[in-house]
């Protein structure tokens, strides 16, 4: 199915190899008695019968009044009356024989427009020159011939192809592809075709909604595409195929552009490389990009981070109140990793994780004798110390609701941990906050909160 008659079918953005194989098989069912397995059996490719089922129900529900099934029947009798100009047949067996491409005159090509040629960018154009002649997706090509996708990454990368492709290289290889179909006996054939008839709204009056010019003004901006789709209200593989159809400008700037010279001297003097993409409203890995590509030193992976943060602080905040390191480091402005490194080069002793597919909190630290069962109990099980230590932390709140805040959790989480402890102890630990009356540990709570700041004084010396 060709990509744009499937998405003039669908008002919704759908994973286009899926919708067009999918769309292909669906054409076969009207007016037959073959069921969604045997139209899949019939066309070989990735459709399968949940699948039909599944875009069956997106088609109505996206036009209750049937027009979208009406269309696809009404395409369907169209080609039955006259077929398409064009050979898929004999075009994908004369690309498995062989593609016409170049490596040295794709190098130059791009080098003339101004683009880096890269091994990757080679295999992408010599997938996007095998879909030029096949009018096949590389998602499904024979994996005989190396070009199939296969990996996310791989996936990324075509699409990044695709979006990033100067307007002189994609000549080059559609010139490439119409010398090769002339010379096997195909010059009467164009070199792509679409359905253009009044069975349903044509396909570039489902492009042509799209406000180009500010779709390339975005993408000048540096803009994703998949902000751009937001942006405009439209599926974010109408936005793709509007460029794959007709590519952006070049040069257009690329997100590592939008890093200026005043942040990448922020950066070599020090301020992280996460603090000046959010500035920018790129990603961090953007910023490194830039600063490669400008030869400014990047440190090493793993080095320590360049984040001052007050020990006393981060004690409190981390010992003290319970809090969670991720929370911490939202509030510091770097990551959980980073701020695992600065927290061990205080001498602070980081928290075992809890689950039950970890070891216990005290298992291998303290001698199992040595600790009452309920108080072994009690930091069992997921997040049992961390459970612990906000516990005893609440004695310095007035309400439940401050005390969530202040540990970086929801009310009810809390609830449900204070309630777990006063399971396995059999009493009540907490009085609640209520008329003028401070929240407050009952006289079994105030026991045990004593009981377990011993246990933590032992699994953590000098800390709480």
């Amino acid at each position: 199915m060709w990509p744009e008659v499937a998405l003039s079918l669908l008002d919704r953005d759908a994973d286009r190899p899926w919708l067009c194989a999918t769309l292909a098989a669906l054409t076969l069912l009207p007016g037959s008695v073959a069921t969604y397995a045997d139209a899949c059996h019939a066309l070989e490719n990735t459709a399968t019968a949940k699948g039909l089922a599944h875009l069956t129900s997106m088609l109505i529900d996206d036009r209750p009044d049937g027009s979208s099934l009406t269309a696809l029947v009404a395409l369907r009798d169209w080609l039955d009356r006259e077929p398409p100009p064009v050979d898929y047949a004999r075009r994908r067996a004369l690309a498995t024989r062989g593609l016409p491409f170049d490596r040295l005159d794709w190098d130059a090509a791009c080098r003339a427009a101004g683009w880096k040629p890269t091994a990757r960018r080679a295999t992408n154009a010599r997938r996007l020159l095998w879909q030029t002649i096949t009018g096949g997706d590389p998602h499904r090509a024979p994996f005989g011939i190396g070009l199939r996708i296969v990996t996310s990454e791989a996936c990324a990368s075509w699409h990044r192809f695709r979006w990033e492709l100067p307007p002189a290289a994609w000549q080059h290889l559609r010139n490439q592809a119409r010398n090769h179909l002339d010379a096997s006996g195909l010059a009467e054939e164009p070199l792509d075709w679409t359905p253009d008839a009044d069975w349903v709204d044509k396909p570039e009056k489902a492009l042509n909604q799209l406000d180009r010019g500010r779709l390339e003004q975005l993408a000048l901006d540096g803009v994703t595409p998949g902000r751009i789709a937001a942006e405009l209200g439209v599926p974010l593989e109408r936005v793709r195929l509007t460029v794959e159809t007709q590519p952006l400008p070049w040069p257009y700037e690329r997100p590592c552009d939008r890093v200026t010279p005043e942040a990448l001297a922020a950066a070599a003097a020090g301020r992280p490389a996460r603090q000046v993409a959010a500035d920018l409203g790129v990603s961090r890995q953007q910023v490194v990009k830039a600063m490669r590509l400008a030869e400014v030193q990047v440190g090493p992976v793993g080095a320590p981070a360049r984040h001052h943060v007050d020990p006393v602080w981060l004690r409190r905040q981390y010992e003290t109140l319970g809090r969670p390191l991720p929370s911490i480091a939202a509030d510091v402005g770097c990551s959980p990793a980073n701020l695992a490194l600065i927290a061990r080069a205080q001498g602070l002793a980081l928290r075992r994780r809890g689950g039950g597919s970890h070891a216990h909190a005290l298992d291998g630290v303290l001698d199992r004798a040595t600790v009452p069962d309920v108080l072994w109990t009690a930091f069992a099980g997921q997040g049992g110390e961390q459970r612990i230590r906000r516990f005893i932390a609440l004695a310095q709140y007035d309400t439940l609701s401050k005390a969530a805040v202040a540990l970086g959790c929801s009310q009810g989480t809390l609830t449900q941990q204070v309630a777990a402890l006063e399971k396995i102890t059999g009493h009540r630990l907490l009085r609640r906050a209520e008329r003028g009356r401070p929240l407050a540990f009952t006289l079994a709570g105030a026991r045990f909160a004593e009981q377990v700041r011993g246990v933590l004084s032992r699994l953590n010396p000098g800390g709480t």
